[in-house]
């Protein structure tokens, strides 16, 4: 039964996977899952309408040929490798990262970061006639002065003890700094394009059914067992996406085949 699901659903993840490569938003997240005794990973695609999981051998095995913006987590590969779209950054984990940097190390300038990117998230929710050219530009010199204060902090420290080999070792904060400074515009895309998320929630959100089944179950025993049930699951959650019944998109697709889903 979930071979035949498989096979009658692989026409409609096709079409989703192209629908996300070039869609001018999407989110993109990655888990680590064992198949057949080897350490896999499940790399999603998605955004509002649509959902598409793939597996790769490694996790660097990024998804390629994609356009537009891709939100991520600030995953190297995604910069080194993707060289013709624009990256946003999960605001969510450098709001947690600051917090740690706040109340760990007490560092004074990751509250006042915090404090920043709220309130441009409030107003890219509520108040978006607001965001001006103007309001744009004193948002971004607070962004600065914060971080100038930060990189000031940090020079003010003494250096941790440098290990025999190997890169020089700073704080964490110190390269959350250079993180904020360095990408600076992907870190704010949310307040210039306002199809851009605040966050990668949405990739994360995907992710969850397959640490379920992983929890659940364990491992995939087999490679081809594996990409059965993310076919399957890429088709039902873009179904969910698009308001309809779980129950009633797997019923279709025996019944007179896979439900009719909104594509542009």
């Amino acid at each position: 039964i979930v071979e035949e699901c498989a096979f009658k659903v692989y026409s409609v993840t096709k079409k989703i996977k192209v629908q996300l490569i070039n869609a001018p938003v999407k989110c993109s997240d990655e888990t680590g899952v064992r198949i057949d005794g080897k350490i896999r990973w499940v790399q999603t695609l998605c955004n509002d309408k649509f959902t598409h999981y793939r597996i790769q051998k490694k996790r660097s095995d990024i998804s390629q040929n994609l356009v537009g913006v891709v939100v991520h987590d600030y995953f190297r590969s995604y910069y080194s490798q993707l060289k013709d779209v624009q990256h946003a950054l999960c605001n969510a984990h450098i709001l947690r990262e600051l917090k740690a940097v706040s109340e760990i190390d007490k560092e004074p300038w990751a509250s006042e970061m915090i404090k920043l990117l709220l309130k441009g998230l409030k107003a890219s929710q509520e108040n978006r006639d607001e965001i001006t050219a103007k309001w744009l530009t004193k948002f971004k010199n607070l962004y600065d002065k914060i971080i100038d204060k930060g990189i000031e902090f940090h020079e003010k420290l003494d250096c941790l003890q440098q290990q025999n080999r190997g890169r020089f070792k700073r704080r964490p904060g110190h390269n959350l700094l250079l993180r904020l400074r360095n990408h600076a515009d992907d870190v704010l895309r949310f307040l210039h394009d306002s199809n851009v998320p605040f966050t990668n929630n949405c990739a994360e959100q995907a992710l969850r059914m397959i640490k379920v089944k992983q929890k659940i179950s364990g491992c995939f025993r087999t490679y081809r067992w594996a990409q059965n049930f993310l076919e399957i699951r890429s088709y039902l959650s873009s179904a969910q996406k698009q308001g309809f019944k779980i129950l009633d998109a797997i019923t279709s697709v025996f019944q007179t085949g896979p439900i009719n889903l909104a594509f542009n």
